[in-house]
Protein backbone atom coordinates (compact mmCIF):
# COMPACT_ATOMS: atom_id res chain seq x y z
CA UNK A 1 0.00 0.00 0.00
CA UNK A 2 1.64 3.32 -0.97
CA UNK A 3 2.09 6.20 1.60
CA UNK A 4 1.15 9.24 2.00
CA UNK A 5 -1.68 11.70 3.27
CA UNK A 6 -5.08 11.85 2.00
CA UNK A 7 -6.72 15.03 1.11
CA UNK A 8 -8.76 14.80 4.12
CA UNK A 9 -5.89 14.20 6.42
CA UNK A 10 -4.04 17.26 4.43
CA UNK A 11 -7.22 19.63 5.11
CA UNK A 12 -7.56 19.05 8.75
CA UNK A 13 -3.58 19.76 8.85
CA UNK A 14 -4.24 23.35 7.08
CA UNK A 15 -7.16 23.66 9.40
CA UNK A 16 -4.65 23.73 12.05
CA UNK A 17 -2.82 26.44 10.10
CA UNK A 18 -6.60 27.81 9.84
CA UNK A 19 -7.26 28.17 13.69
CA UNK A 20 -4.10 29.48 14.43
CA UNK A 21 -4.34 32.84 11.78
CA UNK A 22 -7.97 33.18 13.30
CA UNK A 23 -7.03 32.89 17.03
CA UNK A 24 -3.86 36.13 15.69
CA UNK A 25 -7.40 38.04 13.87
CA UNK A 26 -8.81 37.73 17.13
CA UNK A 27 -11.77 40.47 17.08
CA UNK A 28 -11.12 41.82 14.24
CA UNK A 29 -13.63 41.69 11.34
CA UNK A 30 -12.16 39.54 8.68
CA UNK A 31 -13.52 41.80 6.16
CA UNK A 32 -11.34 44.63 7.95
CA UNK A 33 -8.32 42.65 7.83
CA UNK A 34 -8.62 41.91 4.00
CA UNK A 35 -9.63 45.55 3.29
CA UNK A 36 -6.39 46.94 5.32
CA UNK A 37 -4.20 44.26 4.05
CA UNK A 38 -4.71 45.01 0.13
CA UNK A 39 -3.91 48.63 1.12
CA UNK A 40 -0.46 47.57 2.39
CA UNK A 41 -0.27 46.15 -1.02
CA UNK A 42 -0.69 42.44 -0.71
CA UNK A 43 -3.24 39.90 -2.96
CA UNK A 44 -5.75 38.75 -0.51
CA UNK A 45 -9.40 39.10 -0.82
CA UNK A 46 -11.93 37.99 1.69
CA UNK A 47 -12.46 34.82 -0.01
CA UNK A 48 -9.04 33.74 -0.29
CA UNK A 49 -8.08 34.68 4.21
CA UNK A 50 -11.25 32.61 4.84
CA UNK A 51 -10.01 29.65 2.81
CA UNK A 52 -6.75 30.37 4.80
CA UNK A 53 -8.45 30.11 8.02
CA UNK A 54 -10.48 27.01 7.00
CA UNK A 55 -8.20 25.18 6.13
CA UNK A 56 -8.90 24.77 2.63
CA UNK A 57 -5.24 25.97 1.10
CA UNK A 58 -1.84 26.04 2.75
CA UNK A 59 -0.19 28.22 0.21
CA UNK A 60 -0.91 31.95 1.28
CA UNK A 61 1.31 34.19 -0.99
CA UNK A 62 4.94 35.44 0.73
CA UNK A 63 3.70 38.93 0.75
CA UNK A 64 0.25 38.19 2.23
CA UNK A 65 1.94 36.80 4.88
CA UNK A 66 4.23 39.21 5.60
CA UNK A 67 0.98 41.87 5.95
CA UNK A 68 -0.97 39.31 8.11
CA UNK A 69 1.78 39.39 10.43
CA UNK A 70 2.52 43.11 11.10
CA UNK A 71 -1.18 43.89 10.86
CA UNK A 72 -1.83 40.72 13.66
CA UNK A 73 1.23 42.00 15.71
CA UNK A 74 2.72 38.23 15.34
CA UNK A 75 6.60 38.06 14.43
CA UNK A 76 6.74 36.43 10.86
CA UNK A 77 8.78 33.61 11.78
CA UNK A 78 6.71 32.72 14.54
CA UNK A 79 3.58 32.16 11.58
CA UNK A 80 6.33 30.53 9.31
CA UNK A 81 7.07 28.27 11.50
CA UNK A 82 3.40 27.61 12.36
CA UNK A 83 2.83 27.18 8.31
CA UNK A 84 5.45 25.04 7.86
CA UNK A 85 4.97 22.62 10.46
CA UNK A 86 1.51 22.46 8.69
CA UNK A 87 2.73 22.31 5.37
CA UNK A 88 5.38 19.57 6.46
CA UNK A 89 2.86 17.40 8.50
CA UNK A 90 0.43 17.23 5.25
CA UNK A 91 3.79 15.78 3.47
CA UNK A 92 4.02 18.85 1.34
CA UNK A 93 7.28 20.19 0.95
CA UNK A 94 7.13 24.33 1.17
CA UNK A 95 9.60 27.70 0.75
CA UNK A 96 8.62 30.88 1.24
CA UNK A 97 11.11 33.49 1.10
CA UNK A 98 11.33 35.93 4.49
CA UNK A 99 10.33 38.88 3.96
CA UNK A 100 10.14 42.22 6.01
CA UNK A 101 6.80 42.66 8.20
CA UNK A 102 6.22 45.86 6.32
CA UNK A 103 4.64 45.49 2.83
CA UNK A 104 7.13 46.23 -0.12
CA UNK A 105 6.14 48.35 -2.69
CA UNK A 106 8.12 49.21 -5.68
CA UNK A 107 7.67 53.01 -6.53
CA UNK A 108 9.60 53.93 -9.97
CA UNK A 109 12.16 51.06 -9.30
CA UNK A 110 12.86 51.85 -6.26
CA UNK A 111 11.95 49.88 -2.82
CA UNK A 112 9.61 51.21 -0.38
CA UNK A 113 8.02 49.91 2.43
CA UNK A 114 4.77 50.16 4.35
CA UNK A 115 4.58 50.84 7.39
CA UNK A 116 0.66 50.26 9.18
CA UNK A 117 -0.55 53.98 10.54
CA UNK A 118 -1.92 53.66 13.36
CA UNK A 119 -5.61 55.34 14.32
CA UNK A 120 -5.18 56.07 18.03
CA UNK A 121 -2.97 58.59 19.18
CA UNK A 122 -0.34 59.33 21.61
CA UNK A 123 -2.50 61.15 24.05
CA UNK A 124 -2.58 61.51 27.94
CA UNK A 125 -5.98 60.16 28.72
CA UNK A 126 -6.31 58.09 25.82
CA UNK A 127 -5.09 54.68 25.65
CA UNK A 128 -2.93 53.86 23.00
CA UNK A 129 -4.08 50.15 21.57
CA UNK A 130 -1.41 49.62 19.26
CA UNK A 131 -1.96 46.03 20.32
CA UNK A 132 -5.41 45.88 18.61
CA UNK A 133 -3.65 47.30 14.96
CA UNK A 134 -7.05 49.18 14.40
CA UNK A 135 -5.21 50.74 11.32
CA UNK A 136 -5.91 54.16 9.42
CA UNK A 137 -3.87 53.18 6.44
CA UNK A 138 0.31 52.83 6.05
CA UNK A 139 2.97 55.23 5.53
CA UNK A 140 5.87 54.26 2.67
CA UNK A 141 9.30 54.64 3.81
CA UNK A 142 12.66 53.59 1.88
CA UNK A 143 13.17 49.76 2.05
CA UNK A 144 17.05 50.71 3.28
CA UNK A 145 15.85 52.58 6.09
CA UNK A 146 13.20 50.08 7.34
CA UNK A 147 16.10 47.16 7.37
CA UNK A 148 17.18 48.87 10.29
CA UNK A 149 13.98 48.17 12.50
CA UNK A 150 12.23 44.60 13.42
CA UNK A 151 9.02 46.05 14.54
CA UNK A 152 8.24 49.75 13.52
CA UNK A 153 4.58 51.05 13.11
CA UNK A 154 3.32 54.48 13.00
CA UNK A 155 1.24 56.88 15.44
CA UNK A 156 -0.21 60.45 15.48
CA UNK A 157 0.86 62.52 18.42
CA UNK A 158 -2.05 63.89 19.89
CA UNK A 159 -3.29 67.66 19.59
CA UNK A 160 -2.45 68.71 23.28
CA UNK A 161 0.90 66.44 23.66
CA UNK A 162 3.06 69.53 23.49
CA UNK A 163 6.17 67.87 25.82
CA UNK A 164 8.08 67.55 23.59
CA UNK A 165 8.30 71.04 21.88
CA UNK A 166 9.89 72.11 19.75
CA UNK A 167 11.30 68.70 18.66
CA UNK A 168 8.27 66.99 18.40
CA UNK A 169 4.95 68.72 17.73
CA UNK A 170 1.36 67.90 18.40
CA UNK A 171 0.16 66.44 14.95
CA UNK A 172 3.07 64.91 14.10
CA UNK A 173 4.02 61.27 13.04
CA UNK A 174 6.10 58.89 14.18
CA UNK A 175 7.70 56.26 13.61
CA UNK A 176 8.36 53.86 16.58
CA UNK A 177 10.62 50.68 16.98
CA UNK A 178 8.61 48.63 19.38
CA UNK A 179 11.76 45.73 19.62
CA UNK A 180 13.55 46.73 22.45
CA UNK A 181 15.00 43.27 23.37
CA UNK A 182 15.28 43.95 27.06
CA UNK A 183 18.15 47.00 26.69
CA UNK A 184 17.44 49.79 29.26
CA UNK A 185 16.16 53.04 27.44
CA UNK A 186 18.51 55.61 26.43
CA UNK A 187 17.84 58.50 27.91
CA UNK A 188 18.81 60.87 24.69
CA UNK A 189 16.21 58.93 22.64
CA UNK A 190 12.69 59.75 23.04
CA UNK A 191 10.20 56.81 23.37
CA UNK A 192 5.82 56.58 23.35
CA UNK A 193 5.45 55.68 27.24
CA UNK A 194 2.39 54.11 28.73
CA UNK A 195 1.22 56.61 31.46
CA UNK A 196 -1.80 57.38 33.59
CA UNK A 197 -4.40 55.03 31.51
CA UNK A 198 -2.86 57.14 28.67
CA UNK A 199 0.66 57.67 26.28
CA UNK A 200 2.68 60.81 26.21
CA UNK A 201 6.60 61.07 25.00
CA UNK A 202 9.18 61.48 26.86
CA UNK A 203 12.90 60.99 27.37
CA UNK A 204 13.36 58.00 29.84
CA UNK A 205 15.41 57.02 32.46
CA UNK A 206 15.58 53.82 34.06
CA UNK A 207 16.24 53.74 38.34
CA UNK A 208 16.88 50.75 40.27
CA UNK A 209 17.72 50.97 43.74
CA UNK A 210 16.92 48.42 46.84
CA UNK A 211 15.21 46.00 44.34
CA UNK A 212 12.63 49.05 43.27
CA UNK A 213 12.45 50.36 39.93
CA UNK A 214 11.24 54.02 38.68
CA UNK A 215 11.16 55.20 34.97
CA UNK A 216 12.18 59.16 35.09
CA UNK A 217 10.31 60.70 32.19
CA UNK A 218 11.88 63.91 30.85
CA UNK A 219 10.00 66.08 28.63
CA UNK A 220 11.78 68.44 26.21
CA UNK A 221 9.06 71.62 27.00
CA UNK A 222 10.87 74.72 28.48
CA UNK A 223 8.15 75.29 30.64
CA UNK A 224 10.01 73.23 33.33
CA UNK A 225 7.37 74.23 35.93
CA UNK A 226 4.41 72.25 33.63
CA UNK A 227 6.77 69.92 32.32
CA UNK A 228 9.36 68.83 34.95
CA UNK A 229 11.01 65.46 35.51
CA UNK A 230 8.59 63.09 36.57
CA UNK A 231 9.02 59.88 38.45
CA UNK A 232 6.68 56.75 37.58
CA UNK A 233 7.13 53.30 40.08
CA UNK A 234 7.36 50.20 38.31
CA UNK A 235 4.27 48.45 39.99
CA UNK A 236 4.95 45.27 41.81
CA UNK A 237 4.80 42.71 39.69
CA UNK A 238 5.57 44.48 36.34
CA UNK A 239 8.19 44.99 34.20
CA UNK A 240 9.95 48.50 33.29
CA UNK A 241 9.53 47.13 29.42
CA UNK A 242 6.23 47.29 30.21
CA UNK A 243 5.78 50.80 30.15
CA UNK A 244 7.38 51.69 27.23
CA UNK A 245 5.37 51.13 23.66
CA UNK A 246 8.20 52.33 21.48
CA UNK A 247 11.12 54.51 20.92
CA UNK A 248 10.81 57.20 18.18
CA UNK A 249 12.87 56.36 15.10
CA UNK A 250 11.49 58.95 12.84
CA UNK A 251 9.26 61.63 12.80
CA UNK A 252 7.62 63.85 10.19
CA UNK A 253 4.46 65.85 9.99
CA UNK A 254 1.26 66.70 7.21
CA UNK A 255 1.39 70.40 5.81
Amino acid sequence: MASGHTSRERSRKFRQFGERLTAWRGNREIAVVARLAQRMGAKLSEPTLRGLEYGWTGSPDPIALAVLAAIYDVPQDEMLEALVDARNAAGEAIRIERRPTTAPISIDGHDFGAVPLMKGRIAAGSPLAIDDHESAGALAFSATFLRRWKMPICVRVGPREESMLPVIAPGDVVLLERAGEGRPPDPTGIYAVRVDDGSTLKRVQLIEQDGRAWLALMSENADKRKYGVRMVPVSDGDRWQEYLIGRVVWHGQYV
